[in-house]
């Protein structure tokens, strides 16, 4: 069965697959406790695999059941909660987006890839929405805070420079 839904979730989903993916989905994780850890793969999977094709309403479900599914798996639920609030940035539901966000950075904290990915995206969602006070405040917290995340942080210093020459226009 495992096989079976990894092959079913690499395929292109369609809105007629999604009751025989929750189907074999739901057997799986009912019937397979201790299997959970090897479906988060396909679980993340899914959730893109849903985005991706504007099911979002399919998508935020999963996201939903993460915390239930996989309570010790603290990447995956990060990682979960980044993805709902880009589904809301992709409805411009910005209010909900940069709530998401911030919540991720402080519900994770410790873990600091999801700390600075939270950081910029709310970041990005700022500067999106042309809130520049708010996107250079946080794109320098993630400079101050996260040069051991040399990506990020020179991705930070880029949208700073760019900040910079929309003030002088």
């Amino acid at each position: 069965l495992y096989e079976a839904l990894s092959e079913k979730i690499s395929r292109k989903i369609t809105y007629n697959d999604i009751p025989e993916i929750e189907k074999r989905y739901a057997f799986l994780m009912e019937n397979f406790p201790a299997e959970r850890p090897l479906l988060t793969v396909n679980t993340r999977i899914l959730i893109d695999k849903l985005i991706d094709r504007g099911m979002f309403d399919k998508a935020l479900d999963y996201i939903g059941r993460l915390k239930g599914y996989f309570p010790n798996h603290m990447s995956t639920l990060a990682w979960g909660e980044l993805r709902k609030g880009d589904i809301f940035w992709k409805l411009k539901d910005f209010e909900k987006a940069e709530k998401v966000y911030s919540e991720v950075f402080e519900t994770f904290q410790g873990y600091s890839i999801y700390e600075v990915l939270a950081l910029n995206r709310l970041a990005d969602l700022y500067l999106e929405q042309r809130k520049l006070d708010e996107a250079e405040k946080t794109y320098r917290k993630i400079i101050a805070g996260y040069s051991d995340q040399r990506e990020f942080a020179f991705e930070a210093s880029i949208r700073l420079k760019f900040i910079e020459n929309i003030r002088k226009k």
